[in-house]
């Protein structure tokens, strides 16, 4: 909450502004010295300290006169009437502090209280001329540069100084040790009120003396930000700008110089503090300009116990209670019966409380007020006349739960006439030691915790005068040590989790994110170690509270990499400040299987290839359905994005119309198979993208073929090491390979050849070894310097089986492998591998799922991809077959493999249906 005091200024209200700041322009300045023969009224100040006692031996000085104030914190001075004038209230160990006031014409005498802070501990620095920093209570941070310092001469300072730092917590009975008035003078601007985030006095010494910045030099300060919202209502984020004030304590009113910055301070009340860049030391202070409004003041006592005189004035205090604003926002004198004019903060309700002290009697009353912006509103007290003062426990809030064992602070107002003993009663009981013989403006007494059993206590403060007794209503305290714990965690451990899973981990009771400012996010955290990695990786996430803050839900805002996910939640605690207990965090395996991108639109089942490049990045080719046309897509982490405009240029086709490859750079090259252009033949296109024409060049010319049956041409392409193009196809009659060596093609050679299928890898010297098929024999070849090799025969059979549907695949060493199924034999997979002279059979385990085979290796693992009504993936490693890895796509038509960065990347196209699906699968 916002704290804005139209601070102690003793006059009648409607120059309230020129004490307070925010009349529209600025007040004069105080009369230094008073003219000679100025009439004067003699103001009873007292001096009370941040407990509430009063303060003897200060000395309050105006400019007519001074005075020191005695044992019960009084001191009378004589003020000059009519214009505003300043008090220097000062004692040693206390903090600064100046107020400005103005006493109507007329009046003779004026009541003033005023609270000084006592100064913080100073925090030493070592070797100042090398810089440093300090750090005081609630995050208050001073950081200084090398040289920065000098004494009052403007001699360097050197080795030790002593940094005093005071921070004023203004949402607290404390605010009333603010400094000065709640006014100040923006840059550019005229007198205006103002309202307070924090302040602190910043105080460098050395030897005692006071000690400032040299020319040139500045320092970095915190000031905590005590008031987390605005005046209107939205909450202080991080990164929010607020003006920064220094005061003039030669006027009480605060000067703009510039602005802060929020930022994270754990050591805040709040959690935040604002930073900025000062170039002096004094009283600093975050605060904003105010929105104000006027209230027409009348108190009045309508049945006092003992004649009031004429003239008599109340004190009067106002008081934030709801909305957004201050906390304590005015304080004054106002004579009994006389409108009085009074500037509180609008939106919000003020609560304005008056008290008349006479000899025999107190009279209190008090009255809600919620004027608009600029607007005036009407309001009278009727003070009641009390002989027993009445105490109300201001802190705690009734309700409040804890964990402390140490000791709590209970502050207790006090209205009526003085006291003669006070006490504070724990379940009824009087704590022996909270009890007082002597009479004070407020309490704070120190309630010790640790006794107190876990359950709900109450507190009532209770008053003596004269032998009567008065109590105060009670506060309940519940003292909770249990910490919550996480009942119900979802999903199971055993689960495998993705990025579409949601969490749910429910609680024994409400938890919070534990400590101002922070979000939920801030402290429950998603992170996976990826496979084969030691560092885990922290996911983005969404988090919410459900069922009353008894449950955490949690959604991850990317992909999530395969591994071991883990969900925690440590750092939460209960509403008494109970950290989690018992289980803090949950793991779950990452699927395997990660869905990566659905395309739908493909022009058959038939038509869809896929290829990785070196850094594992995707790109497919397929013949959309709309046109037949050829697409190139690359696949961007979340969707597949064309690649230039369409491929071809004339009518594709064929049941294996191409091909696509991907260089280091990304360079993509595509084989493919079109029409030509008188249209009575066919032909295999090589072409190449290029990103800065947005268009696909053809690598030299097209390879004719002289027949428009495209179905068994079946180009394939790969990049040698070179990333050159290695192309084979069939002419119909033979088997055709060529490279292209930057500006031509280099004919390979052919060999005859009447096939079915087609396969092709490279060797390890970048030549293209070919698996093909009639549909009964299944025989491998090799091109070496131009001349096609046989690497002999695979299988054979017989009608009814048959052998259509293969893969083959090159190892690390560069030797061919193939898998193939024998439609009809038992059993119906087979794989085999070169060994650098004949082709060797390699066991497969004795029960293998169904499916068209696809060869490929993952980290030098040979890895069989089958397709079927569902697929599945088998990987050989550490030398034996693994468990079959499920994956639930229908995959009976064609299936693609490729590794792409430890893992397996598949292409699916179900039976007919135009749609294909690419999937992630990963191994440990």
């Amino acid at each position: 909450m916002i704290h804005l005091r139209l601070l102690l200024c003793s006059l009648c209200l409607a120059l309230l502004a020129a004490c307070g700041g925010g009349g529209g322009g600025d007040a004069p300045p105080p009369a230094s010295p008073p003219p000679s023969g100025a009439a004067t009224a003699t103001v009873a100040v007292t001096v009370i300290d941040t407990q509430g006692r009063f303060v003897s031996g200060a000395a309050v000085t105006s400019p007519s006169g001074s005075a020191s104030s005695d044992a019960h914190g009084v001191a009378s001075v004589p003020v000059v009437t009519g214009s505003e004038q300043l008090l220097v209230v000062s004692k040693t160990g206390f903090a600064e502090q100046v107020k400005p006031i103005t006493v109507p014409d007329g009046r003779s005498a004026d009541l003033l209280r005023v609270m000084l802070i006592e100064r913080d501990a100073a925090v030493a620095i070592n070797v100042i001329e090398a810089g440093g920093s300090a750090s005081g209570r609630d995050g208050v941070r001073v950081t200084f540069p090398a040289g920065a310092l000098v004494d009052s001469a403007g001699n360097a300072v050197t080795g030790t100084i002593q940094m005093q730092m005071t921070p004023v917590d203004v949402t607290a009975l404390d605010a009333e040790a603010f400094p000065g008035a709640f006014a100040g003078v923006p840059t550019g601007g005229t007198r205006t009120d103002i309202v307070s985030y924090g302040t602190a006095e910043l105080l460098p010494l050395k030897s005692g003396q006071k000690l400032q910045l040299a020319a040139g030099k500045s320092a970095q300060i915190e000031l905590p930000i005590y008031a987390d919202v605005h005046q209107n209502g939205s909450a202080v984020a991080l990164g929010d700008t607020i003006a920064l004030w220094s005061l003039n304590t030669s006027t009480g009113v605060w000067t703009q110089e510039g602005s802060g910055t929020v930022v994270a301070s754990a050591a805040s009340p709040t959690g935040k503090a604002l930073r900025a860049t000062v170039t002096h030391f004094s009283w600093w202070n975050g605060d904003v300009a105010a929105q104000m409004g006027t209230v027409s003041l009348t108190v009045h006592v309508p049945n006092p116990n003992a004649p009031i005189a004429a003239g008599t004035l109340a004190s009067v205090s106002g008081q934030v209670v709801a909305g957004s604003g201050a906390g304590s926002v005015a304080q004054t004198t106002a004579p009994l019966d006389v409108v009085i004019a009074l500037r509180v903060p609008s939106n919000a309700t003020t609560r304005l409380n008056a008290r008349v002290d006479l000899p025999t009697q107190v009279c209190v009353g008090k009255t809600d007020v919620s004027p608009a912006p600029n607007a005036t509103v009407t309001a009278t007290i009727s003070a009641v006349c009390l002989t027993v003062p009445v105490p109300t426990i201001v802190n705690p809030a009734s309700g409040m739960v804890t964990n402390r064992l140490n000791t709590l602070t209970v502050t207790t107002t006090i209205d009526g006439s003085p006291l003669d003993t006070f006490d504070v009663l724990v379940d009824g009981v009087p704590d022996p030691a909270q009890h007082f013989d002597f009479s004070q403006f407020f309490y704070r007494t120190g309630l010790n915790l640790g006794p107190l059993s876990e359950g709900t206590h109450t507190l009532i403060a209770r008053t003596t005068r004269l032998g009567a007794t008065r109590d105060s209503a009670a506060v309940t305290l519940t003292i909770d040590r249990t910490p919550p714990t996480a009942t119900a965690i979802g999903p199971s451990a055993v689960t495998e989790v993705n990025n579409s899973t949601e969490f749910d981990v429910d609680f024994s009771e409400p938890v919070t994110p534990g400590q101002p400012g922070l979000a939920l996010s801030d402290v429950v955290k998603l992170s996976v170690l990826p496979l084969g990695q030691s560092t885990p990786v922290e996911i983005p996430i969404s988090a919410s509270f459900q069922n009353t803050q008894t449950r955490v839900h949690v959604t991850a805002n990317q992909a999530l990499p395969l591994g071991t996910a883990s969900l925690s939640w440590a750092s939460l605690r209960d509403g008494a400040g109970n950290t989690v207990g018992g289980t803090v965090a949950q793991s779950w395996a990452v699927a395997r299987t990660a869905q990566l991108a659905v395309f739908g639109g493909l022009f058959s089942n038939s038509n869809f290839v896929m290829t990785t490049d070196s850094a594992g990045t995707i790109y497919t080719l397929h013949q959309r359905a709309s046109d037949g046309h050829l697409v190139a897509s690359r696949f961007d982490g979340a969707a597949l994005v064309p690649i230039g405009p369409v491929v071809d240029e004339r009518t594709p086709g064929g049941n294996d119309f191409g091909s696509i490859a991907a260089d280091v750079n990304g360079q993509v090259v595509v084989a493919h198979v079109q029409s030509n252009v008188a249209g009575t033949g066919s032909e295999v296109a090589v072409r190449r993208f290029d990103a800065n024409a947005n268009a696909w060049v053809t690598l030299v010319a097209p390879f004719a073929i002289g027949t428009v049956n495209q179905n068994n041409i079946q180009p394939k392409l790969r990049l040698n090491a070179a990333g050159q193009p290695v192309l084979v196809f069939s002419n119909q009659a033979a088997l055709r390979g060529f490279r292209f060596d930057g500006t031509a093609w280099v004919d390979l050679g052919s060999i005859a050849s009447a096939f079915v299928q087609i396969d092709m890898t490279l060797d390890a010297n970048g030549n293209p070894v070919v698996a093909q098929s009639n549909t009964t024999t299944l025989s491998v070849v090799r091109n070496n310097a131009g001349n096609w090799v046989s690497l002999g025969t695979l299988d054979s059979v017989g009608f009814p089986q048959s052998i259509s549907i293969f893969s083959i695949a090159s190892d690390a060493a560069g030797q061919p492998w193939v898998a193939w199924n024998r439609f009809g034999g038992t059993p119906a997979l087979h794989l085999a591998r070169f060994n650098g002279t004949s082709f060797v059979d390699v066991a497969l385990p004795q029960t293998v799922p169904t499916g068209r085979p696809t060869l490929t290796f993952l980290n030098g693992d040979p890895l069989i991809a089958l397709g079927d009504d569902s697929s599945n993936l088998l990987r050989f490693h550490n030398g034996a077959w693994e468990a079959p890895v499920p994956v639930a796509v229908d995959g009976r038509g064609p299936i693609i493999a490729r590794p792409s960065n430890g893992n397996v990347v598949l292409a699916i196209t179900g039976n007919g249906n135009g749609v294909a699906t690419l999937l992630r699968v990963g191994f440990p």
